[in-house]
Formats: C-alpha cells, sequence, structure tokens
C-alpha cells in the first residue's frame, strides 16, 4: 500500500475518521487518487449542503486552504447520477511532505464541511 493510499484510507475511511459514513470508496494508483462520497445512509440523510455538491464545496474549501483538486458531481454510477467525488492528482516531482501536506488539508476541509452541514 502505498503512503498516499495509506493516508486517505486511514485518515477518511477508518475506524475513527469522522468522514467514513460519507466515503463510498477510495480508488486510484501512484499519485492520481479519487474519493467518492456516498449519502445513502441514514446519517448522511440528515446533512444539509444547501443544494451544493459536497464534492464541490470541498473543492472551493481546498482551493481556500491553499491547494487545488478537481470535483465531479455524480456520474460514479452505473446510471451516471450518483458518486460526487473529487479527484487528487499532485505532480510527479511532490515530496512526500507534500503529500502528507495534501492529506492534511483533504481531511480538514472534508471534516469542516461536514461540521457545517450538521450544524445547519
Amino acid at each position: 500500500m502505498s503512503r498516499t493510499e495509506q493516508l486517505l484510507r486511514q485518515r477518511l475511511s477508518g475506524p475513527n475518521a469522522k468522514s467514513a459514513p460519507y466515503i463510498h470508496d477510495i480508488r486510484g494508483g501512484g499519485l492520481f487518487w479519487g474519493v467518492e462520497f456516498s449519502w445513502e445512509n441514514l446519517e448522511a440523510g440528515a446533512m444539509d449542503f444547501k443544494g451544493d455538491s459536497i464534492a464541490m464545496l470541498v473543492q472551493a474549501r481546498m482551493l481556500k486552504n491553499g491547494v487545488v483538486i478537481m470535483a465531479f458531481v455524480g456520474g460514479a454510477n452505473k446510471e451516471g447520477t450518483k458518486g460526487d467525488h473529487i479527484i487528487l492528482s499532485p505532480a510527479y516531482n511532490v515530496r512526500r511532505e507534500e503529500i502528507e501536506m495534501i492529506a492534511d488539508i483533504l481531511i480538514k476541509s472534508v471534516e469542516e464541511i461536514l461540521t457545517e452541514a450538521k450544524s445547519a
């Protein structure tokens, strides 16, 4: 398991991750990784994103926090209607500490969005 995969899986969908109930899948390889969000469980159904997509909110928050990612609304399921997801694809010359910083900012951004949606 690569360091990137380990960081994403442990901190987004691991047993102590606040975002675990909302993560459907983490997939990729090398430096190219996707994180797919799910809103099919009861806990997720209570979230209020005020009509926005979680992926788009995370993308905007990541940009505000200093990292550019790509966000996509729907399209991950067979019908192309569900599965908001984000893509991480840092430069090939990224250093280990930069990967850890990207993971830190991603976790922080996702948790901020979830906290705000719960309190709305």
